[in-house]
């Protein structure tokens, strides 16, 4: 999986999942950049509710992309037996030189 800074930073979202999808409670973790708060949130999207539920933000996208990618870990080793997401690259926006 390839996370790009300027896509989050353009409105885009990266998601990590859509977990428990048949029951009542199912929900997706995705990851966003805030504009207002200057700052990437990992979230829950609770489908059945249409509610967002932050679960972690920080400046710093690679720590808002590992724990990201701890949850959606662990809800996969509960589904599946194994983790899904080991092999993460991420693209951060490079500085111009004067």
């Amino acid at each position: 999986m390839r996370i790009e800074e300027c896509f989050l930073k353009n409105g885009g979202e990266v998601d990590f999942g859509i977990w428990q999808r048949r029951t009542p409670k199912s929900f997706r973790i995705s990851l966003r950049w805030n504009e207002e708060k200057q700052q990437y949130e990992v979230y829950k999207h609770y489908f059945r509710l249409n509610v967002d539920e932050v679960a972690f933000s920080s400046q710093n996208l690679k720590l808002a992309v590992e724990f990201a990618c701890d949850i959606a870990n662990n809800y996969a080793e509960q589904v599946y037996g194994t983790p899904i997401y080991k092999d993460i690259v991420i693209k951060a926006k490079q500085k111009k030189e004067k």
